[in-house]
């Protein structure tokens, strides 16, 4: 979209995954079949622009312009409205999208055990308990920070 090349509108889906009651939403695709595409929509769409962090959080709203989903009434209750935990299993690690969001170190709503935890999954310095459950913790940090449903 940024280059302006040849982009399919799929972002209708947008919408299918919003109405999406269930707790959990697998999207199998064949390889090269656009998953990444799908996810990397996604995130776009629902993530949290954040001006005091503007290359980490940027405003995506231009990027649904003359898309199908900018006319339905969803796109104005969800674009750029929720914190996003964006992971692949191309090697995006977890430490990595720690560092992402390393605005909630700097905002000051981590306890000093979680700010210690926080730190040590971004250096990747962390036992079998504080893997499993940084997933979790990551979450709960994002929501409490956004006062919002983080969309992972």
């Amino acid at each position: 979209m940024e280059e302006s090349l040849y982009y399919p509108d799929k972002s209708s889906m947008i919408e299918e995954v919003i109405e999406d009651t269930n707790r959990v939403l697998l999207l199998p695709r064949p390889r090269r079949f656009g998953k990444t595409l799908n996810m990397t929509m996604l995130r776009c769409f629902f993530e949290k622009h954040l001006p005091e962090y503007p290359e980490k959080f940027p405003d995506n709203r231009s990027l649904f312009e003359g898309l199908e989903i900018e006319s339905r009434a969803v796109f104005k209750r969800h674009q750029g409205k929720h914190p996003v935990i964006y992971l692949s299993f191309k090697g995006n690690l977890l430490s990595k999208e720690y560092r992402r969001h390393d605005c909630l170190l700097r905002a000051k709503n981590l306890n000093e055990e979680d700010h210690l935890d926080y730190s040590n999954i971004i250096k990747r310095k962390y036992d079998q308990i504080l893997h499993e459950s940084s997933l979790c913790k990551l979450t709960r940090h994002l929501h409490d920070f956004y006062k919002k449903k983080c969309w992972s």
